[in-house]
Order: C-alpha cells, then structure tokens, then sequence
C-alpha cells in the first residue's frame, strides 16, 4: 500500500462514503427538499435538525469507538 493506514481508520473512511451515497441516493425527506437539495440546519420551514454532516459524522465516530475498544488498542 503506498499509505500506511490503520485499519479501523480504513474502515471508518469506507463506512462514510458507503453511508453517503446510500443518503444521496434515497435522499430522505428529513435531510433533503423536495427537489433533491440539501436542506438547510435550523429549526424554521425547509430546515432540518440532522445536517447530512452530522448523520454522517456522528455514526462514524460511533463505529470507530467500537472498532477501538474491540480491539483494545485505547493508545
């Protein structure tokens, strides 16, 4: 491999852009307008509380706390 990646971190990166393009494809009314745009983060009309960076980022954090502590490797 020309860059020394750690696995969990490798893992990680796929499980991201799997998730993303399952979100722009299926694009969910929560995350998206009718027209297939992004909504906006807010509380008001056409804004939403999940930004797609937040369903993407949280989930991803998630997986690799789990990835970490399964295998014991904390440093």
């Amino acid at each position: 491999m020309i860059i020394n990646i750690d696995q969990n971190v490798f893992i990680v990166i796929v499980f991201q852009i799997l998730l993303s393009i399952a979100l722009f494809v299926k694009k969910p009314s929560q995350l998206f307008n009718s027209d297939g745009s992004v909504k906006s983060y807010g509380t008001g009309k056409e804004q939403t509380l999940y930004p797609v960076f937040l369903v993407i980022l949280i989930p991803s954090i998630v997986l690799y706390v789990f990835l970490v502590s399964k295998n014991n490797k904390f440093v």
